[in-house]
């Protein structure tokens, strides 16, 4: 998973799905997930430790 990978930006994952605007991503996360990229990539690897 993409989220996973600590190197990774917000803003390279917004790339590889295919958006071209940060904040329409991060508009289209929101309403799907619940909570912004960036919350979820924390907790993701806050889990993985």
């Amino acid at each position: 998973m993409l989220f996973s990978e600590k190197q990774m930006t917000i803003g390279e994952i917004t790339t590889l799905c295919g958006y071209s605007n940060p904040q329409t991503f991060r508009r289209a996360f929101k309403k799907r997930y619940g909570m912004l990229p960036s919350d979820y990539q924390k907790t993701v690897l806050y889990q993985k430790k």
